[in-house]
């Protein structure tokens, strides 16, 4: 059974700039604690590594692009498929000229993602809120 996390934030900022900063992967690290890349290529097929700061410590993760979308989507995949599998994104929309809206989750899937979510579900969706409120802050 597939579990979600979905987080959504209004950023008073052009679409286009939003994009520019979350496409710069390799500047994360300059304004936000969640999420950071190393070695990463951002294509769709571009691996990397993520670096993801939930809870006590940071868990690398190995990752793989698949959309890479202009002013619209990232979205990557980790983990081992049938046994604890996550589909990463952070979409774009568009309200006006100078307000967007982060659409930002993850969907999990796998053998032992039901033992695992009383884990994942309690942590995750406020990590994913800091991370928005980071990006805020960075558009500021």
């Amino acid at each position: 059974m597939p579990r979600d996390i979905l987080t959504e934030a209004e950023i008073n900022a052009p679409i286009s700039r939003v994009w520019n900063v979350l496409a710069d992967i390799d500047t994360w690290d300059t304004w936000t604690s969640i999420f950071n890349f190393k070695k990463a290529k951002l294509e769709p097929g571009g691996r990397g590594l993520l670096l993801a700061r939930v809870g006590p410590g940071a868990a690398p993760l190995p990752i793989r692009f698949d959309v890479v979308d202009n002013e619209r989507e990232i979205r990557w995949h980790g983990g081992v498929p049938g046994v604890l599998h996550g589909s990463h994104f952070l979409k774009l929309e568009k309200i006006d000229d100078k307000t967007t809206r982060l659409i930002h989750g993850e969907e999990f899937t796998g053998l032992v993602i039901n033992a695992s979510w009383k884990l994942i579900g309690d942590q995750l969706p406020a990590a994913y809120d800091k991370f928005n409120r980071d990006l805020i802050s960075r558009m500021a």
